[in-house]
């Protein structure tokens, strides 16, 4: 019985010595109705700490490889063996595209003119150029050479067909005269490679001038003078029809003297004699030329 009575005691100081605990740390299983129980609070489960990474073990790390570009797949792949195709290296002084082009200068030129030719002065002390002769025609070519881009500097080569003053003389069955020229000349060109181009030149060289005539028996007589072009002036303009060829009238003046005269005869039986004298005093004389010039460039 004593047992009995003292169990409602030591359940009521057991709820007492709780008590304060219960009050500060409510459990979740109490009723919303009592208002002393709340719900606990729901605490986060600690993160694990985070590895920290040393700057010496990122450097220490090698930078991943980009991957190689995917070839196409209509591309055929190189034979095994193929040889491989050096590497492109640009040309000395290429440029890019959008730079100005620069042609090479070309290194000379051949020209080629066609004239007819008056002559004046004297053939001798004696005779006058036209009491002896009409006119010429006259086909010549010349070579020149650019040494700057205007000048050019090169040799020309002349030959003419003459037409005597009034008809062959008395006796003679056939005559038949001619020009020769050979010489050094330079020219000077405005405006090189231009539409128009206007050009000067100066030469000088060796002359001839020959008489033929051949006589009713067969025979015949050839006398020939000779002497030097001292003055050979020319000018004229180039118009250009295309990136090597242009073509232009031009007019020259061949100054200068014979000093020189040979003759030959020759009979109908074969029998030749010569004979060639220096003229006691040269007397100067001009050839005048107006024709047209054409002129190719050659690289």
């Amino acid at each position: 019985m004593a047992s009995l009575r003292r169990a409602p005691l030591l359940a009521l100081s057991a709820l007492l010595v709780s008590a304060p605990a219960l009050a500060q740390e409510p459990s979740g299983s109490g009723s919303p109705q009592d208002g002393a129980w709340f719900p606990a609070e729901k605490k986060e489960a600690p993160r694990p700490p985070v590895d920290e990474v040393k700057p010496d073990e990122a450097d220490a790390k090698p930078a991943p490889k980009p991957a190689p570009p995917a070839r196409p797949a209509s591309a055929p792949l190189p034979p095994p063996n193929a040889a491989v195709p050096p590497p492109y290296v640009p040309e000395k002084g290429a440029q890019g595209p959008g730079a100005k082009v620069r042609r090479r200068r070309p290194v000379g030129n051949v020209g080629i003119y066609l004239g007819g030719s008056g002559a004046s002065g004297h053939l001798n002390a004696n005779r006058s150029m036209r009491s002896e002769v009409d006119g010429a025609a006259i086909f010549g070519a010349e070579l020149q050479f650019n040494l700057v881009p205007k000048f050019t500097l090169g040799g020309y080569l002349e030959l003419g067909g003459v037409t005597r003053n009034g008809h062959c003389p008395s006796g003679v069955d056939e005559c038949g005269d001619g020009i020769f020229r050979l010489g050094l000349s330079g020219h000077y060109h405005a405006r090189p490679g231009k539409g128009v181009d206007p050009w000067f030149g100066v030469g000088a060289g060796i002359t001839a001038l020959g008489f033929s005539d051949k006589l009713y028996d067969g025979s015949r007589k050839n006398v020939t003078y000779v002497g030097f072009d001292l003055l050979n002036l020319q000018a004229g303009l180039d118009f250009r029809l295309g990136r090597v060829f242009s073509l232009g009238p031009y007019i020259a003046f061949n100054n200068g003297v014979y000093t020189g005269v040979a003759t030959e005869a020759r009979g109908d039986a074969g029998g030749r004699t010569r004979d060639s004298d220096r003229l006691a005093s040269p007397t100067w004389h001009t050839w005048t030329t107006l024709g047209v010039r054409g002129r190719f460039n050659f690289f």
